[in-house]
C-alpha cells in the first residue's frame, strides 16, 4: 500500500464510501451498535502517542503581536477551567497567568503550561473516534484487533455522524502555534496532526463534545461518552484471520440481530507475501 496515497479531507467525500474501525472483539460493544446504533468515543488524552493534545505554544520575543495571542488564549482557557473546576477567582487567576506570560524570562514556562491548560480543557470537553481508510493494513489490525484475532468494522462514510469525520495530517515538523483565533481552531490542529510516521494509519477522526452549545464541526456526545449513528450506519464486519472460531460464531449471531443486511469478510495472510487480503463471506 502507498502510505503517501492521498484521501479527501472529509469522510463523506470518500470515493470508497466506507470507513474502517480495528477493534478488539467485545461482545456487548457490538450488541449496542447493532442493537442501539450507539459506539462510546474515547478521551484522547488516553492515546498510545504521547504526543497526542500536546499542542507546542510559542512565539519570538521581537513579536510581542503573537505573545499578545497566546496570552489572550491563556486568559480565555484559564477562565474556562476556573469555571469547569469551580474553584478560583477566575478573572484574577486569568489576569496573573497573562502577566507571567508578557514576562520574557518567564514566556517559556508559561507556554509549556498553556500547553498542560489546553490538554486538560481537550479531556473535560471532547471525545474522539478513530478510523482508517483501508482494511487491510497488518499493523494496524496487530495493535488495535488484538493481534488479528478481533474484527473490522465497516461503516458507512455518508452516515451523518461518520461523515463528519476529517482527515488526520501528518507534517514533517511538529505544529507551532502562536496567532491563533479561537480554541476551535487549536483542538482542530492538535487532534488532527501526528507525527509522519504514523502515516502508514490512513487515519480519520470525529470529535465529539458534551456541550450541546459547542459549534460545528463537531457532534454531541452523552455523558458517558456514547454517540447515536444512523440506522445503518454499520455495514460490514471483517474477520481477524487468527479469530477464533467460537467468537466467529458469536458474531455471525449477533448478526442476525441486526435490521439491515450487513456485510460479512474474513482477513486473509498471505501465504507468499506479508500482506492482508479481504475476502468477502456473504
Amino acid at each position: 500500500m502507498d502510505v503517501a496515497q492521498t484521501h479527501p479531507d472529509r469522510a463523506a467525500d470518500l470515493p470508497s464510501g466506507r470507513l474502517y474501525r480495528y477493534r478488539s472483539y467485545r461482545l456487548e460493544e457490538l450488541r449496542n451498535l447493532l442493537i442501539a446504533s450507539e459506539v462510546r468515543f474515547s478521551d484522547p488524552t488516553r492515546f498510545n502517542d504521547p504526543w497526542e493534545c500536546r499542542p507546542l505554544f510559542d512565539a519570538p520575543p521581537e513579536d510581542p503581536a503573537i505573545r499578545l495571542a497566546i496570552t489572550m488564549l491563556a486568559e480565555q482557557m484559564e477562565i474556562q477551567r476556573s469555571h469547569l473546576a469551580g474553584d478560583g477567582n477566575p478573572k484574577a487567576d486569568a489576569e496573573k497567568l497573562v502577566a507571567s506570560a508578557l514576562d520574557p524570562l518567564q514566556f517559556e514556562a508559561t507556554a509549556r503550561g498553556l500547553s498542560d491548560r489546553f490538554r486538560e480543557w481537550l479531556r473535560r470537553r471532547y471525545r474522539m473516534l478513530c478510523f482508517s481508510a483501508h482494511n487491510d493494513i497488518p499493523l494496524m489490525w496487530s495493535h488495535y484487533a488484538d493481534a488479528h484475532r478481533g474484527i473490522c468494522l465497516i461503516f458507512d462514510a455518508k452516515d451523518p455522524v461518520i461523515g463528519m469525520a476529517r482527515k488526520v495530517n501528518y507534517p514533517d515538523a511538529y505544529p507551532v502555534f502562536g496567532n491563533v483565533h479561537t480554541p476551535i481552531d487549536m483542538l482542530l490542529v492538535t487532534m488532527l496532526n501526528k507525527a509522519k510516521y504514523w502515516q502508514y494509519e490512513h487515519e480519520y477522526r470525529a470529535i465529539a463534545c458534551a456541550d450541546p452549545n459547542e459549534a460545528d464541526p463537531l457532534v454531541e456526545c452523552d455523558s458517558l461518552s456514547y454517540v447515536k449513528l444512523g440506522a445503518t450506519a454499520l455495514v460490514g464486519v471483517v474477520f481477524g484471520c487468527a479469530m477464533s472460531e467460537s467468537d466467529r460464531w458469536q458474531v455471525k449471531e449477533l448478526l442476525e440481530l441486526s435490521h439491515h443486511p450487513i456485510e460479512l469478510y474474513e482477513a486473509r495472510k498471505g501465504h507468499r507475501d506479508y500482506g492482508i487480503t479481504i475476502e468477502l463471506q456473504r
